[in-house]
């Protein structure tokens, strides 16, 4: 199972954390949207859009570009990994927000663990390193660590990430 993990979690990140897609609308596997015919992402975004990891906007938008929240990729890795079993959320967590079940699954997987106030910050842009984090906390560790080196930007991995981004 945790190779299949692996696999999706993938297709996921490519979707979300690398394209800084988001989604917040339910959509048909079979939809076409108005905005990523031609985008590098388009069979990307299709295919985990098929696997039901992703969705669009009521409007038949994708926003390919867009930067993806905490709650929007919480519930996209909620959807790859299958879970359904929920936990308490944090004090900034609304029972009327529409993300509110995804973070309660998110905590209840053990891959989120918020802020020292005890906040989740749902709709700030979720950043490469912290998705990183989301996802290495449900899959498999890899049999070798990678250096850091080998990214441009590795001088800006904050060092609580650096395990998981490894």
């Amino acid at each position: 199972m945790r190779k299949t993990v692996s696999r999706l979690v993938s297709a996921l990140l490519l979707t979300a954390a690398l394209l800084g897609t988001a989604c917040l609308a339910a959509s048909a596997a079979d939809v076409t949207f108005s905005d990523v015919k031609g985008h590098w992402g388009e069979s990307y975004i299709y295919s985990g859009v098929q696997k039901g990891y992703i969705n669009g906007y009521t409007d038949g938008t994708f926003q390919p570009d867009k930067t993806v929240s905490r709650a929007e990729f919480s519930k996209m890795l909620n959807q790859a990994i299958g879970m359904k079993t929920t936990a308490t959320v944090f004090k900034d967590v609304a029972v009327n927000a529409w993300y509110y079940e995804e973070v309660r699954k998110a905590v209840a997987a053990g891959y989120i663990a918020g802020y020292s106030d005890n906040t989740f910050r749902a709709d700030t842009p979720i950043t490469r390193q912290e998705a990183a984090v989301m996802v290495a906390r449900v899959v498999s560790p890899p049999e070798t660590l990678k250096t850091l080196t080998t990214l441009n930007d590795n001088a800006s991995v904050a060092s609580w990430a650096q395990p998981y981004v490894r």
